[in-house]
């Protein structure tokens, strides 16, 4: 009975390296090949590289045309895509809830939430009227209306503040001993008063920028 000739494990590795070795030079050659045949057509490249330089043009535009030049005033729809007039309707929005949820308590007590009703309901008249008028183009972009938004909008932050730090100190004040009802409704106008206060603050910085620049 004849007996096979044994391979050695050194030729089991050798045959096993030529191998891999054969078919890592196959996919090196394929990719070489696919990469080559995608960089041949030029013109295509360089309608790509047209195509996204155009669009990126056209986002600059985009965004140009959102923000108000400087030293300007934006009137119509355009208050409502430029800063700091964009923060108009969330003035209005948080402003309104923080009176409706102190009205909802029957102004319990008196002092301070009087104050919280007349801080809020006074800015929230105010800044609907000067809304309006930014809205029509009274301002003709003179500066002295810049001026007059950034007084204005540092009053409202100010007045914001004082209500919402007594508004904050009552509500803490009356968690025990009152009713559960009017204590989550001035914890809700509390937080709203805060964020309003927020709005105001950075539209009188935004403002005092935008006075500079004229």
């Amino acid at each position: 009975m004849e007996r096979r000739p044994q391979t050695s494990g050194r030729d089991s590795s050798l045959y096993i390296a030529s191998t891999l070795q054969s078919s890592f030079t196959c996919c090196l050659v394929a990719l070489r090949q696919r990469l080559s045949s995608s960089c041949l057509p030029h013109s295509r490249c360089d309608d790509r590289s047209a195509e996204v330089s155009r669009l990126l043009r056209c986002e600059d535009a985009a965004m140009a045309s959102n923000a108000a030049p400087l030293g300007t005033l934006p009137s119509g729809i355009g208050i409502f895509t430029c800063l700091p007039d964009i923060f108009y309707l969330p003035e209005l929005v948080f402003g309104g809830l923080v009176w409706i949820l102190v009205a909802s308590s029957l102004v319990v007590p008196a002092n301070p939430q009087g104050w919280v009703m007349f801080v809020s309901v006074f800015c929230f008249v105010v800044t609907f009227l000067w809304m309006v008028l930014f809205a029509c183009g009274a301002h003709h972009s003179k500066p002295g209306w810049a001026a007059a938004d950034f007084v204005y909008h540092g009053i409202a932050a100010f007045f914001y503040l004082s209500a919402s730090v007594a508004l904050a100190r009552v509500t803490i004040e009356m968690k025990d001993g009152s009713i559960f009802l009017n204590y989550q409704l001035d914890i809700s106008a509390v937080v709203f008063s805060y964020v309003a206060t927020l709005l105001y603050f950075v539209h009188t910085i935004l403002s005092a920028i935008r006075w500079k620049s004229f």
